[in-house]
């Protein structure tokens, strides 16, 4: 959590009976007091750290253009039928979790986020032929990926803690290569 929120963040282990559930994250109405919290005995401690990171990230998100193509580019991504699917599997034997992963876009990508970061749900281009060739020219000709590409480079810079800072998201996503298509043409309207 450290690595990837920065250490403003307060951490507390707790007990699951305490909690009320495997982890927890609360913020003030400032933003100045972020607490996640972790159940001791939950099943896989290290992916409640996750996914509460990630509910962090998104809290101090502001409603900004940038913070919201952020939003808008994992949401499209934990939308996409494969990781649904896959979701769906990973929490059959947890139905509040199945319930909060259709109820919640935010839920969603923070299971998506947690399960990547395991290694279970595969983010990026698993073509093969003329179409990664294809893929290959829209990124390197124009600058253009994929939903799960772009999806993949998101949760990369989260997970090496790039965004820790909220300061410095616009630099670190400067820094990503490529766009997604819909994000260029949003960028270009107001000139158009």
């Amino acid at each position: 959590i450290r690595r990837i929120r920065g250490s403003k963040v307060k951490v507390l282990f707790e007990t699951f009976s305490k909690i009320g559930g495997s982890g927890e994250f609360s913020m003030n109405s400032d933003k100045t007091d972020r607490v996640i919290r972790i159940a001791i005995n939950a099943a896989n401690p290290m992916g409640v750290a996750w996914h509460e990171s990630l509910h962090d990230f998104f809290a101090m998100l502001e409603e900004n253009p940038l913070h919201r193509s952020i939003k808008k580019d994992l949401n499209d991504a934990a939308n996409a039928p494969h990781v649904k699917k896959k979701l769906r599997e990973l929490l059959a034997k947890h139905p509040a979790a199945l319930k909060q992963i259709e109820d919640s876009a935010e839920e969603r990508i923070a299971y998506m986020y947690q399960f990547w970061a395991e290694g279970l749900i595969t983010l990026g281009p698993t073509v093969t032929g003329i179409f990664e060739a294809l893929r290959k020219f829209f990124r390197e000709m124009l600058g253009v990926i994929g939903t799960d590409e772009r999806a993949k480079d998101l949760l990369t810079a989260l997970h090496e803690g790039k965004f820790a800072d909220p300061s410095t998201v616009a630099e670190v996503l400067a820094d990503l290569p490529g766009d997604r298509f819909g994000n260029k043409m949003d960028r270009a309207a107001p000139a158009l």
